[in-house]
């Protein structure tokens, strides 16, 4: 009886352990995207629309523009490219930066780490995205739902700020 409630109590902390860790490596398919934040329900775009490198990732109210869709390209190091669809630049913390609060941009493609992101799924088709050059996540500052509101990226915590849904192209939410 003593051995059977050991493993029955093995069993459980192990299911439990499983379910708190529950986060895991999303694979979505490459292809064009809106990405929407969870707190504020506002769109990714680059500010001002603009092509220009450098330009800032900021949150917008969602119009079905093609400023607002993002290509996910697969990277050869595993991961994803995130590809402005209307500039062709690719995302990438600011000068390569390794600093919590660096912004977002947009740049010109170049590969490695530095343009590099993986998606984590934290709930049903609901992800964070975190930079592969320096292991912090896609954040919106001061959990901000005005539109305008820039993205940096922060230490991963998994808030609703972090959080992010990547529509198919064609969806608006």
């Amino acid at each position: 009886m003593k051995r059977r409630l050991q493993i029955g109590t093995t069993v459980l902390v192990c299911a439990a352990a499983t379910l708190v860790s529950g986060a895991a490596s999303a694979q979505l398919a490459p292809g064009n995207y809106r990405i929407v934040n969870d707190r504020s329900n506002l769109c990714l775009q680059i500010e001002g629309r603009t092509d220009r490198p450098g330009a800032a990732l900021v949150q917008a109210n969602c119009d079905g523009s093609e400023h607002q869709l993002f290509r996910l390209a697969t990277a050869p190091s595993g991961g994803y490219y995130l590809i402005a669809h209307f500039s062709a630049k690719c995302l990438q913390p600011q000068g390569g930066s390794m600093e919590p609060l660096a912004p977002i941009v947009q740049q010109r493609c170049q590969s490695g780490a530095m343009q590099t992101f993986r998606l984590t799924e934290q709930q049903r088709n609901m992800y964070t995205i975190t930079s592969q050059h320096s292991g912090l996540c896609f954040n919106i500052a001061g959990r901000r739902t005005d539109p305008g509101a820039p993205i940096s990226q922060f230490p991963c915590h998994g808030e609703d700020n972090q959080r992010f849904v990547f529509l198919s192209e064609g969806s608006v939410p």
